[in-house]
């Protein structure tokens, strides 16, 4: 006889691990590519005057 014990695993379990890990890896390219993504251009542009109306105390 063995001692070695079995491990009762819900079938929704594994799928939950399963789900999550894809998830994770999912997340990897975005955050490399968010080193190298910085605002520029039309993104200053577009913020700048939205950034002015919320300090003077406009509510969204």
């Amino acid at each position: 006889m063995s001692n070695v014990k079995r491990i009762n695993v819900n079938k929704d379990t594994v799928i939950a691990a399963v789900s999550s890990l894809v998830f994770l890896v999912s997340l990897i390219p975005i955050l490399v590519l968010g080193f190298f993504d910085y605002a520029s251009g039309d993104d200053l542009g577009y913020g700048a005057p939205c950034r002015s109306v919320l300090r003077a105390g406009a509510v969204l």
